[in-house]
Order: structure tokens, then sequence, then C-alpha cells
């Protein structure tokens, strides 16, 4: 397993893409959302009245598509997605339980755990997204709409999800299964609607899929998957001051509360 150490300035973030990420840092000024990194500097239009947001995720699609996971964006709305592109840009609330988000095709999902408590008024008709687990946001048309058709909801707590890069999604809950509660995974396919269920030994926090396997974290190291996600190899880690994990396509990352964070593929 290769593991990459370094440390976030005070004003950066980390930028996650389907091929790997990095420190960057952003800036607003004259209409323009500014994002640098060590390879390149990326500007956007910003038509918006907020200033200033904190970052806590953010994925640099293909295209130049960026999206952002905001809080401190609006007043008593929780978390906003935003996404730029050369031509446009737009936004949606988040809401509250968001436990993973990944971009595939230009479009964001967005893994809820507690039954997908998409907003605080989950429950209003107005709103209808309770029981959601995985929601699909379209940033052209603006629409979000849920992913997993009926058969599928008995998610209660969804504890992280990655992407194969071949069609599937990997979704790790904690739920039932033919009426048996326990800690599972999904393999589901985003072209066929089709799942598979496979049982995991615990609640894995983070996941990636590198090199046709599956990996999850369990909140103290990495398990490695087979392709039937059968455990193979364990790697315990150093998980002192842990303050947040971001995974999904190709690598896992472990942010510490002194900025310090380590990249495990």
């Amino acid at each position: 397993m290769k593991i990459t150490e370094k440390v976030l300035l005070e004003n950066e973030f980390y930028l996650y893409s389907e091929n790997g990420g990095g420190p960057a840092s952003h800036s607003i000024t004259n209409g323009k959302l500014a994002i640098l990194n060590d390879k390149q500097r990326l500007e956007f239009s910003y038509p918006y009245n907020q200033p200033t947001f904190t970052i806590c995720h953010a994925i640099l699609a293909e295209g130049r598509k960026l999206f952002l996971i905001v809080s401190d964006w609006l007043e008593d709305e929780g978390l906003y997605i935003l996404s730029f592109s050369d031509s446009a840009s737009s936004y949606a609330i988040v809401g509250e339980g968001l436990t993973g988000f990944l971009v595939i095709d230009g479009l964001a999902y967005l893994l809820y755990h507690e039954e997908g408590v998409y907003h605080t008024h989950s429950d209003n008709q107005l709103n209808g997204y309770s029981m959601y687990a995985l929601l699909k946001w379209n940033p052209i048309q603006n629409e979000m709409v849920r992913v997993l058709p009926d058969e599928f909801l008995p998610i209660d707590d969804a504890n992280s999800f990655c992407y194969d890069g071949k069609g599937n999604l990997y979704i790790f809950y904690y739920g039932e299964v033919n009426e048996i509660y326990g800690d599972f995974c999904l393999k589901y396919n985003l072209a066929t609607n089709q799942g598979e269920y496979y049982t995991v030994p615990t609640y894995y926090y983070g996941s990636y899929y590198y090199d046709n396997r599956c990996f999850g974290f369990d909140g103290k190291g990495i398990m490695k998957f087979n392709s039937e996600m059968e455990p193979m190899d364990y790697t315990a880690l150093d998980m002192s001051e842990m303050n947040d994990i971001i995974g999904g396509y190709q690598e896992l990352v472990i942010i510490k509360e002194d900025k310090s964070y380590s990249v495990y593929k």
C-alpha cells in the first residue's frame, strides 16, 4: 500500500479528482472564483452575493468542472453543493446527514446516513427526500432525484461509497437484507439498476476502489476485499487526532486536526 504524507496550509483544502488529488486554495475577487493547486490555476464566473464560505469537500471532474460542498454560504440552511464550469454555475441545498460525495459523468452523487436526511424539513411534503440514502444532482437542470429503487431502500445508516469506474457503486451501510440487520455492501450498477448484497465485518467510515479491489476504512485501519467482497488483508493505522476522511475513487485521504494528511492507495 502506497502512503503519502503532507501538511495542508491554513487556507488550503484537499481537491479530489477521479485520478487523484492534492492541496488547493481558493479566492473570490471581482466576480471570479479562482482555484489554485500545484498543477494549474482555474477561474470561474462567480455571480453570487455570498463573498465567503468554508469548503468541506471538493472534486475537480473532467472538462474543468468543479464541485464544492460548502458551509457558511447561507445562514440556517446547512450545507450546499456548488457547481462551476466554463459556461455556467449552479447550486442546491445539501442539508444534513451527508456522508459521501462523488461526481460521475458530470453528475453529483450524494450519500446520506440516518435514512437520508436531505434537509431539516426532510419529512415535509415539499421536500420528499426522507428515506432516500442516495441522491443524484444534475447541475445543468438543477434537479435532485433519488437513485435507488424501492427494493434497495432498507438502508438505515449509509457509511461510505466508492466507484469502480465501470458503472458500479459500492455502498457500505448498516441496514436490512432479507429481514436480517447488519453491516452490508451493496454493489449497484448505475446502468442496469441491479444490485448485489455482500455481508461485511463492520462499519466502514470511508472507502475507495483501487487496482480492481475495494478498500474500506473502519476507523482503525484499512481492509482490502476481493472481487466477492470477502476480507483479504488488513492494515492497522495510527488514527490519533483524526479529523476528516475523504474517499471514493482511487485513494483514501485522512486529515488530522493539525492539518496534516495521509493519502492511501
